[in-house]
């Protein structure tokens, strides 16, 4: 399917674009480096994320409407009817496997950072990063990692712009808070020209300081492996790999559902799922629940029931710009709602 998702946006936005005569070459670039991203997807959920990437007062986007040319804002409704039982098949942390190849892509894609040179990719929101991918390249040069087999130590070199090793770059800041917030770092060694094998998960150890002002830190691997994979799934990765399941289940027929369901397992297995949740203020809950007088300021209707803590009528506090989407948490961005219209708000179909 991913190779059908694929296409799909190649012949109705990339080619196009590419092919157009008029179509500034700078901008043309622009849409060549995109086409490349959009070929290396695997899966059709994570395609699906890349393209929502894409707004509308870009200037690309501007651009080719000038001569009538589709953009993924164009095609995004259309994407997500297309493939809609797959739009949740997305890369999880549990498909990257230590011992295994992966390409440059792969590990650009997931953690969303689209620059191929970068040599350290946080994955997920500062601080509470999901984890870090590192690409080392073990072959010398002017900083020469090193990695002692042995005892599993990585030498690694920080990033550095022009030799200035400032330790308050993103990627660098990344490594260093990495065991405050407990962020597994996976250590990917460069085999060939895009090519990386992960060899490990790693923990941050110590930062060193050279003659030259170099920095590099030093990175101990994790030998308790089982118990990493045990917890290394967040709870967006969990949610999306059920929906893709049952999506999938909802395109059997009856009778194909009923042997699955003879052949399952009675007892489901437990998966630790690891969860971040920011420290709201109680003071901005409680006056917005109180404005609201037991009335959801949504739909206008009762609070469906009332809490067994307090007796005050039930109803959710939730912010109009999402905390992950950098909204405040204040009085005037939040709203109470009944748990119905905060699900639909979350889960339900966006206009």
């Amino acid at each position: 399917m991913i190779n059908e998702a694929i296409k799909f946006v190649l012949d109705s936005v990339d080619r196009p674009a590419i092919q157009h005569p008029s179509l500034d070459k700078n901008f043309k670039k622009k849409v060549i480096s995109s086409q490349t991203f959009v070929k290396n997807y695997k899966k059709v959920g994570d395609l699906y994320l890349y393209l929502c990437k894409f707004k509308k007062d870009q200037g690309i986007y501007h651009e080719l409407k000038k001569l009538n040319l589709n953009t993924y804002e164009d095609i995004i409704e259309t994407f997500k009817s297309k493939f809609k039982y797959y739009l949740n098949d997305c890369t999880t942390i549990k498909d990257f496997v230590i011992g295994k190849k992966y390409s440059a892509f792969d590990i650009a894609l997931f953690s969303f950072n689209f620059n191929l040179r970068a040599s350290t990719y946080p994955v997920g929101d500062e601080p509470n990063y999901q984890s870090i991918f590192i690409t080392v390249n073990l072959k010398g040069g002017k900083y020469p990692n090193t990695y002692y087999e042995d005892n599993g130590i990585l030498k690694y070199y920080l990033y550095n712009r022009k030799s200035n090793y400032d330790v308050n770059y993103k990627c660098s800041r990344a490594i260093l808070n990495s065991n405050k917030y407990n962020t597994p770092i996976y250590a990917f060694i460069k085999l060939e020209k895009n090519v990386y094998e992960l060899k490990g998960i790693f923990k941050y150890h110590s930062l060193h300081t050279e003659q030259d002002a170099s920095k590099w830190v030093q990175l101990i691997r994790n030998i308790s492996k089982p118990q990493i994979d045990e917890i290394l799934m967040t709870e967006t990765a969990y949610r999306s790999e059920l929906d893709y399941e049952v999506n999938k289940s909802l395109g059997l027929s009856e009778e194909e559902r009923n042997i699955r369901l003879e052949k399952a397992n009675k007892k489901p297995e437990k998966q630790k799922i690891i969860t971040t949740y920011y420290k709201r203020n109680a003071d901005v809950i409680s006056t917005v629940l109180i404005r609201a007088k037991g009335i959801c300021e949504r739909c206008n209707s009762p609070a469906p029931f009332y809490r067994n803590s307090n007796n005050t009528p039930y109803l959710e506090v939730h912010h109009i710009i999402m905390l992950s989407k950098r909204g405040e948490d204040t009085v005037e961005n939040s709203i109470a709602i009944c748990p119905n219209c905060h699900r639909e708000l979350h889960f339900g179909i966006r206009e």
